[in-house]
């Protein structure tokens, strides 16, 4: 799977060549992004760049770093290249460095360079790069491998049983295939965890592990945030929602979870969530089996890759809740606002629910239902069934 052509990231990558913008890969580790980059740097050796008009750098290598701060380093990098000929310049593990924002800003001043940047847990520095440089940053976030991805060069044609197992598992690139999964899996939520998350002083060990076991025993359920502060606090001292929504924001930022917040439909419109109502889901699908002491339904795994999924394709995802009952997931809020309701079989106990549910929904939206039996649901003209397997396979959000 480490060859695996991941299309969509190569493409933003050849589109903005050449172009006065830098390009970012942020994601959770292990994701992909710094085979992304050698893909790329490929890429460019094969449309006849020279190679020492390429630089790449892993700013977690200690030899690239015992050349920080950051203005030796830029003293170093332009060292490195031809002065005055266009070049091609990546940064691996941006995040090592506490200021790249303003490496980032000082390479891009030079422009015959083209910049690309790669890191993980590393959101709240972005938001210094996009003010150091507005309108000229491309950030893509690199989620684990999609189904269709998983699928591409098989040999024959993949069922709904390959769908399951790959929502079951990780997809994560290289791990997809490896039978000692849990223990390779926990080394890189492990570096994650240690070296992202609790090198910040104000972050408790203890207190984020007992956050991740409760997270990942009710991934995909709607929690009120109340009781998740009562469930994660001590006897009779509920967590102050201030401590719990820094947490939950440092493990978004990692590229570990995916929050998508509820949204009350009382009168027929979509209001702004008020954030007291969310789900929560893991950006790779094994991530719940080493926190949680119970087992995984079919749904919830299907769940979790179908958020993940939305995820990738549209970069916000919601989830809407009325009197009717719970719509899984709301996408496209200002442009077509369309809802998407997971019902893998049409014999599954609460799909009567979830279909009436998603019949009393603001007529202004779109509606769509993914399940593996199409022929089980009445035809509504307001309702579009769509099969699992051919919806996961397409992988393009222009494809409904």
């Amino acid at each position: 799977m480490a060859e695996c052509e991941r299309r969509d990231y190569m493409e933003f990558l050849l589109r903005n060549r050449d172009r006065e913008m830098v390009k970012v890969l942020t994601g959770m580790r292990g994701a992909g992004k710094t085979t992304l980059l050698a893909q790329y740097i490929h890429h460019l050796r094969q449309s006849g760049v020279p190679e020492d008009r390429i630089l790449y750098l892993d700013l977690s290598e200690p030899e690239v770093q015992r050349r920080f701060p950051q203005e030796t380093l830029y003293r170093y990098i332009l060292s490195r290249l031809p002065g005055g000929q266009p070049a091609y310049i990546f940064l691996d593990e941006v995040q090592e460095l506490p200021d790249f924002a303003r490496l980032a800003d000082g390479l891009f001043r030079i422009r015959h360079f083209d910049l690309c940047l790669a890191g993980s847990a590393m959101d709240r520095s972005l938001s210094s790069l996009t003010s150091l440089l507005p309108g000229r940053c491309r950030i893509r976030t690199v989620y684990p491998l999609s189904f269709a991805e998983t699928a591409a060069g098989r040999e024959t044609p993949p069922q709904d049983r390959d769908l399951l197992r790959y929502a079951e598992g990780s997809s994560l690139p290289g791990l997809f295939h490896k039978e000692a999964l849990h223990s390779t899996l926990d080394t890189i939520l492990s570096a994650a965890l240690f070296h992202e998350l609790c090198d910040d002083a104000s972050l408790r060990t203890g207190l984020l592990l007992k956050i991740l076991r409760y997270l990942a025993e009710h991934a995909g359920e709607s929690v009120a945030m109340q009781a998740m502060e009562t469930a994660t606090g001590r006897a009779g001292r509920p967590l102050l929602e201030k401590t719990l929504r820094s947490y939950l924001r440092c493990l978004g930022e990692a590229g570990l979870l995916l929050t998508v917040p509820s949204v009350a439909i009382s009168d027929g419109t979509l209001p702004e969530p008020d954030g007291r109502t969310v789900r929560f889901f893991f950006s790779d699908g094994a991530m719940a089996s080493l926190w949680s002491r119970r087992g995984r339904t079919e749904w919830q795994c299907l769940c979790n890759a179908t958020a993940v999924e939305l995820f990738r394709r549209y970069g916000a995802v919601e989830t809407a809740a009325s009197e009717a009952g719970l719509v899984d997931f709301l996408t496209g809020r200002r442009e077509i606002p369309v809802l998407w309701q997971l019902i893998p079989h049409g014999d599954d106990r609460d799909a009567p629910q979830k279909w009436q549910a998603l019949l009393a929904a603001p007529a202004t939206c779109r509606k769509i239902v993914l399940t593996f039996t199409p022929e089980a649901f009445p035809g509504a003209p307001s309702v579009f069934v769509r099969p699992l397997l051919p919806w996961f396979l397409r992988g393009r959000p222009a494809s409904l």
